[in-house]
């Protein structure tokens, strides 16, 4: 319908992360080689409207609230004036030789710029879901494989949006990760409609308490 599609509005939101912390020499090769990896706890998104293709936009990220746990960064995007997205993401570090979180330390945020975040609703990391009903199995390819071998964290939501009738009337979403999946495991995915064009979602393992990661879709038409 000439309008950039939200699957691809999601790549760029983790895209220009990525590209700022490649342009400051700590890309994925980089923790690697530190063993130590920022972790993404969770999103909120605030979807405005959707650019058409070929349309200029602007897109920029920058941290804010940083403590020895977590650190929050936002993600804006543009044409001209006009606000497309506005993003929060919550963020902690992985150290991964021991396989858990850890504090931050200077190594993880020097090089990196901090300042007032946008105002809007940040992550709420302890977000709980009420969806019973079992809609079927998910599973992720090869080119959903993140550089530490778990699933890139969008593709839950690449997955998650195919299910809602209206894409382009998604207006705003809540996810949080709570375990990562690996390459070649099969999730559930569980759905229900708790408003009028509100749905929750959970991905779980073999076992329903087994949860990967809650969603909160909103899919109401703009005014």
């Amino acid at each position: 319908d000439g309008y950039i599609r939200l699957d691809a509005v999601f790549d760029e939101l983790s895209n220009i992360i990525n590209y700022h912390s490649e342009s400051i020499g700590k890309g994925a090769k980089y923790l690697l080689d530190i063993g130590r990896t920022w972790f993404v706890i969770g999103w909120h998104i605030r979807i405005y409207d959707h650019a058409k293709l070929l349309e200029n936009i602007t897109m920029k990220t920058w941290g804010h609230d940083l403590s020895a746990a977590f650190c929050s960064r936002n993600v804006t995007m543009k044409s001209g004036d006009k606000a497309l997205v506005d993003a929060d993401s919550l963020w902690a570090v992985y150290d991964m030789k021991r396989g858990m979180l850890t504090k931050i330390k200077d190594v993880d945020t020097e090089g990196y710029d901090y300042c007032d975040g946008l105002d809007m609703e940040g992550v709420d990391r302890k977000m709980s879901v009420n969806c019973t009903t079992l809609i079927g199995d998910v599973t992720f390819g090869r080119y959903d494989i993140d550089y530490n071998e778990h699933v890139n964290n969008m593709a839950y939501l690449k997955k998650a949006i195919t299910y809602i009738e209206n894409e382009r009337a998604i207006s705003d979403i809540k996810v949080v990760y709570c375990k990562q999946t690996k390459f070649g495991e099969t999730l559930k995915l569980y759905m229900d409609e708790v408003e009028p064009s509100v749905y929750e979602m959970k991905m779980t393992g073999e076992s329903e308490a087994d949860v990967r990661v809650v969603m909160r879709i909103e899919a109401k038409e703009r005014l």
